[in-house]
């Protein structure tokens, strides 16, 4: 058995659900059994969804390291020790520690998603899929392990229809934009870009395709603008963000996952920074103009909204640009990073 321990919520991305959704599609190919293992009912929606196997831990998601998950975690894991091999455990949560691991390996395999960097972890496996991986001396920091790294680009988990969906269409001036943050957009992002663009006047220059996320709170704003306005269509409960991505002509994203299926997707991006584990893509996503940064709205929302409508407009108008940013992105992401991983955590569970 492969168990996922992740979550979401208001407050957490779904980003971390859905890129072990898409792990554990592959790991099912390849055979395998898999469970998630969820704080509460709230991260269900999207594992429901999906069809998988979940237990409730009834836990704290803001700190997993507590007894009673600990205890719950320990019990379930001996008892499949005692019919089968030890099981193994992927985790994919900021909130998960050092110490809760070491609590666990016992009596299970680790596997963790890292992009952070902050401690060593006692795991198995350890995964880093982003592009900047190279500014961190994970080979330093494990040397004396057993510790398995999956590191790069290979390795990026994006779902299977970006393998097999054919890439954006040749270059021309953009007509259809697609808006997205994640599944929380706790800071109304969206929102605020829609209001900007209607009071800019460019409301009625494009057609603009905004993804509501599950956790979405301003969702009903969204829907409003929908009603007003016949360019603006909000798509909720997405199953194919690969089609709909097909059928536009730029992004404007929060920096996460997404900006890899951008890249996997041939799709310009305008992108922006929501959280603080974002920092290092304003790096790697921001030079060599494979996409446009706009700013953190941590800081200003407000003015990180005006770059992203001033870029935007920039990049619509310019196909050399445009150009020049799906050069850079095809040479990134090749689409079997979830299958790699899959690979990986199966040979783990049978050595």
């Amino acid at each position: 058995m492969i168990y996922i321990r992740t979550d979401a919520n208001e407050v957490i991305a779904t980003g971390h659900v859905m890129r072990c959704l898409t792990i554990a599609k592959q790991l099912v190919y390849q055979g395998e059994q898999v469970t998630f293992l969820i704080s509460d009912k709230q991260s269900a929606t999207l594992i429901e969804q999906a069809g998988y196997v979940y237990k409730i831990l009834d836990s704290d998601w803001n700190c997993p390291d507590n007894e009673a998950e600990i205890r719950s975690l320990r019990t379930l894991f001996e008892r499949e020790m005692k019919m089968k091999d030890k099981p193994v455990l992927l985790m994919d949560s900021y909130r998960i520690t050092a110490s809760y691991m070491e609590k666990l390996k016992d009596v299970v395999k680790l596997v963790y998603i890292d992009d952070l960097y902050e401690e060593k972890y006692p795991v198995d496996m350890l995964i880093n899929y982003s592009l900047y991986y190279t500014r961190f001396d994970y080979q330093k920091r494990y040397k004396d392990s057993q510790t398995q790294l999956l590191l790069g680009g290979a390795y990026v988990p994006l779902r299977e229809a970006f393998c097999t969906k054919q890439s954006r269409h040749a270059v021309s001036q953009a007509q259809d934009i697609l808006i997205i943050c994640g599944g929380g957009d706790i800071y109304n992002v969206m929102g605020t870009i829609l209001s900007h663009i209607i009071r800019r006047n460019l409301v009625n220059k494009y057609r603009y395709h905004v993804v509501a996320g599950a956790y979405n709170p301003n969702k009903s704003q969204l829907l409003e603008y929908a009603k007003t306005y016949e360019s603006i269509q909000v798509h909720e409960n997405v199953t194919d963000m690969a089609g709909l991505m097909q059928q536009c002509d730029m992004a404007v994203s929060a920096a996460s996952t997404v900006l890899y299926e951008c890249c996997a997707m041939q799709l310009p991006t305008v992108f922006f920074i929501v959280a603080d584990n974002q920092k290092y893509d304003k790096e790697c996503f921001g030079k060599d103009n494979i996409m446009q940064y706009a700013g953190d709205v941590q800081e200003n929302t407000e003015d990180t909204v005006e770059r992203i409508i001033d870029r935007l407009e920039s990049v619509a108008q310019d196909m050399q640009l445009q150009e020049e940013m799906i050069n850079q992105m095809q040479q990134l992401v090749d689409g079997h990073g979830a299958e790699r991983i899959a690979q990986a955590i199966a040979a783990l569970k049978n050595r």
